[in-house]
């Protein structure tokens, strides 16, 4: 069986994430909302880190990586509150993903 190959992308939020538990659930549903299940189920996305309040890097597959961008940008609303994404950068390793945070003023906060 191969392995999928996955996108980790740097995602900024326009507002601050007041809640981190439940985000990622929230905003996957969010986007199961825009993409439909079987873009869902190729995007497969998930929250690897919270960088701070603001930034999340997040992991999908590679087959449905527009996809996952499009719906990003598209989300106008989670939990009844507004919401803005924005793709500032990708990566095929979580390694180059996480040296380039200095790059936006951001700090590596480990693996966590």
């Amino acid at each position: 069986m191969m392995r999928r190959k996955r996108r980790y992308m740097l995602i900024e939020s326009l507002y601050e994430i007041a809640y981190v538990d439940g985000f990622e659930r929230e905003l996957a549903l969010g986007m199961l909302s825009v993409m439909g299940q079987l873009g869902f189920h190729k995007s497969n996305p998930k929250i690897i880190q919270f960088v701070d309040s603001k930034h999340f890097v997040l992991c999908v597959g590679l087959d449905g990586y527009h996809d996952s961008v499009l719906a990003l940008s598209m989300l106008k609303m989670l939990r009844g509150k507004e919401c803005a994404f924005y793709t500032l950068r990708t990566s095929g390793t979580l390694m180059a993903l996480r040296s380039s945070l200095s790059e936006y003023g951001l700090f590596d906060m480990g693996n966590g």
